[in-house]
């Protein structure tokens, strides 16, 4: 993986790879990943992302990972099911890449240590990636009903505690996603 560095102040105009000119004299980010890669640049309000710095078979679950980032503000609150498909989405990444490694240890007849180790950890990233989808336990608490409740003040104060317990509990699951999505050796 390339080291991204970051200089204070820049001799001559740079182009972002996000799509817009940094003056002279602004700080910005170098890299260059891949062998004998092309040197990049990146302003300050857009740094590298894990994915950029490799060009290795890991830009790909790596990738994924940050788009189950990126996803994880944007879903409602107690839509398990657009969490969930975020979640299978990084998982089947996780997977191809596993496949993509099996591939590669498959095309050397009499096998290769280092591609067996790299197999081996896709392989156990993948599995635990598809575990994180079947783990991801649903608010189980009904909304209170306004016809149970004789005063209004009884049932305002029981709905604000039930939208606490529900935010709570998608904050927890969220939380446990991506720790969990973080967590995997790639």
């Amino acid at each position: 993986m390339a080291r991204a560095k970051w200089t204070n102040s820049s001799r001559k105009e740079h182009y972002c790879g996000r799509g817009h000119e940094i003056p002279k004299g602004e700080g910005y980010y170098s890299a260059a990943p891949g062998y004998r890669g092309r040197t990049v640049y990146r302003c300050k309000n857009h740094p590298f992302r894990p994915s950029e710095l490799t060009t290795s078979l890991r830009s790909e679950p790596l990738a994924a990972l940050e788009a189950l980032e990126d996803a994880m503000p944007r879903l409602d609150v107690g839509d398990y099911d657009s969490l969930r498909e975020e979640v299978e989405s990084f998982a089947q990444a996780v997977r191809d890449y596993a496949d993509q490694r099996q591939e590669a240890l498959d095309q050397w007849e009499n096998g290769n240590s280092m591609l067996e180790d790299l197999q081996y950890t896709a392989e156990a990233a993948a599995d635990e990636a598809e575990d994180i989808a079947l783990n991801i336990e649903e608010f189980e608490g009904e909304e209170p009903q306004r016809e149970s409740f004789a005063d209004v003040l009884e049932y305002d104060e029981a709905v604000e505690e039930w939208e606490e317990e529900r935010q709570t509990h998608w904050d927890d699951a969220t939380a446990e996603v991506l720790d969990a999505a973080q967590g995997l050796e790639f």
